[in-house]
């Protein structure tokens, strides 16, 4: 079990077994969020917040369940989507809102052949003590996704359970959720993407080694093999924010091949600015601020570098404006 504080009197304990969340309550009674909650927007902050106010108010522990794999990894293998956080930058987006205790469970077959009352009396009402329960207004839940809200609302209602959903939150006219904002990332719109998130979209990785041509033109970069599974935005030139252990980096973000010396290999290069020294083998997070301009063939090197310190110009005036936003 690992535990993370955020202040002196609050522990946010994670769990990755239903047993293990079921030892840590003891005979507590909960609150509980339940869902997927990929990316964790502002939607899914508004929904886990209201849980945690009301097992504040009840003097409850406040308890957010959520899966390391999407489910249609198992139930649709060819439908299921890139993710835009893996289970760690999940788990740390969901503890700044300090729940009690997160659950990331593995979605697995035992799972999903979970009968929906069978979920209700055996992980609600017996493993997790629930006295509320929250989930958005398409939560599905059971064997072949029988279990909706108003199930839901049923079967609770047997075992002395309420249940709670919220509104959808909206921007630019259309409801939040992780399938838009996925879009978005790949279209490169990254700014509108983060209005969705409550902050910028993240790729981390770790730094292999490169062809060095980027320090031959002046522009030395980080080549980044990204996590597999998460949702990369499409290609173009970024101006992104750089976490390398405590420090917090600009640069700009090279996404896509590499036209001018006739690579068509797409490959992730980050320039950090003001940086010297070297970052081979070490883990970084990509924050992708803003879109600046598609990838193009430049009739030479010279004319590369030209468009480059544009680029920087352009990104370093972003950067400022964002961190004083």
């Amino acid at each position: 079990m690992g535990i993370s504080k955020k202040k002196k009197t609050t522990l946010t304990c994670v769990v990755s077994a239903l047993d293990e969340a079921s030892r840590a309550l003891g005979r507590r009674r909960t609150v509980c969020c339940i869902g997927v909650f990929d990316g964790v927007h502002l939607g899914h902050q508004r929904l886990i917040a209201a849980a945690v106010r009301e097992a504040r108010h009840r003097r409850c522990w406040s308890v957010v369940l959520t899966f390391r794999n999407h489910p249609l990894s198992l139930l649709a293998p060819a439908y299921a989507p890139l993710l835009l956080t893996d289970v760690e930058g999940k788990v740390k987006q969901i503890a700044a809102l300090r729940p009690s205790l997160i659950g990331t469970i593995e979605f697995e077959r035992k799972t999903a052949h979970l009968e929906p009352e069978t979920f209700v009396e055996q992980v609600l009402a017996k493993q997790l003590h629930a006295v509320s329960v929250w989930c958005g207004t398409d939560f599905r839940f059971g064997r072949d996704g029988r279990g909706e809200t108003r199930l839901l609302r049923r079967l609770a209602h047997r075992f002395g359970l309420s249940v709670h959903t919220i509104q959808p939150v909206c921007l630019h006219g259309r409801i939040v959720s992780s399938t838009w904002i996925r879009s978005l990332i790949e279209r490169g719109e990254v700014e509108q993407a983060a209005q969705c998130l409550g902050r910028p979209h993240v790729v981390c990785g770790q730094v292999v080694r490169g062809h060095g041509r980027g320090r031959q033109l002046g522009y030395p970069t980080a080549n980044l093999a990204p996590r597999t599974g998460i949702v990369l935005p499409c290609d173009g030139i970024y101006a992104v924010q750089v976490e390398v252990g405590r420090r917090q980096l600009g640069g700009m973000m090279h996404v896509g091949p590499a036209p001018t010396f006739g690579i068509a290999d797409r490959r992730l290069e980050v320039y950090l600015f003001d940086f010297h020294g070297s970052l081979l083998s070490e883990t970084i997070a990509v924050r992708f601020v803003a879109r600046l301009r598609d990838v193009k063939r430049f009739g030479s090197p010279d004319q590369l570098i030209l468009q480059m310190k544009d680029d920087e110009r352009r990104s370093r005036s972003l950067l400022e404006r964002t961190s004083h936003g």
